[in-house]
């Protein structure tokens, strides 16, 4: 089993662990009995409606059928050695999460770590994000639309490693995020550098989807 990182962990926490499933004691997710689905149950009849928590409506969804299959197509190999160098690794997957598939580049030279993390199974989007990860963060920032999609910034200061997360809410009820970790940068640098991944993230899923 591939050894899951800090940065995919603390994302998981983020994602996964504020959502309604539950973690181990070291930060790695564990698949709730019942998974969640995105189109709720005649059970889940008395959730509330989205979006609720203060997360901003959606207005102009985009479908999940513009995200490719693998999240680590997320981004083209040029993006990628334009963010990590020429000799930056292949991205590996990774869909141990019960929110989603996840991809993470590991580039031992600069010690950076970029993920993307496709959030489509909890059914609530930025919702959940709001409801839950807001009062717990160390750091939050809700930032300019990216692309026209609501966006949050948020991090556990105090993970091992330095990581940022940008978090867009591309419909009511799915997310996509980038996440940045680099322990020899500051925080702001890292999450600079998220808040551009995400932004190219963005625009590369408006391609596929024609826009």
């Amino acid at each position: 089993m591939k050894r899951v990182s800090v940065t995919a962990a603390m994302t998981a926490a983020i994602l996964v662990g504020v959502t309604g499933c539950s973690t181990t004691s070291d930060g790695t997710p564990t698949t709730p009995s019942t998974p969640s689905s995105r189109i709720p149950s005649s059970a889940e009849s008395s959730a509330p409606a989205l979006p609720h928590s203060g997360a901003p409506k959606v207005n102009n969804p985009l479908p999940e059928s513009a995200l490719p299959e693998n999240p680590c197509d997320a981004f083209t190999r040029d993006q990628v050695e334009a963010a990590l160098g020429s000799d930056a690794p292949e991205g590996e997957r990774d869909d141990d999460f019960a929110t989603g598939p996840m991809c993470d580049w590991t580039d031992s030279a600069s010690a950076t770590i970029i993920t993307v993390f496709f959030s489509t199974k909890t059914g609530e989007g930025l919702s959940a994000v709001y409801a839950n990860t807001k009062p717990q963060t160390d750091f939050w920032e809700t930032l300019p639309p990216i692309h026209g999609f609501p966006a949050v910034m948020t991090s556990f200061e105090e993970a091992s490693e330095a990581s940022c997360h940008v978090i867009v809410g591309l419909a009511d009820h799915y997310t996509v995020s980038a996440s940045v970790a680099n322990p020899r940068k500051p925080h702001a640098t890292n999450c600079d550098s998220a808040e551009r991944l995400a932004d190219m993230l963005v625009g590369n899923l408006l391609q596929r989807a024609g826009r």
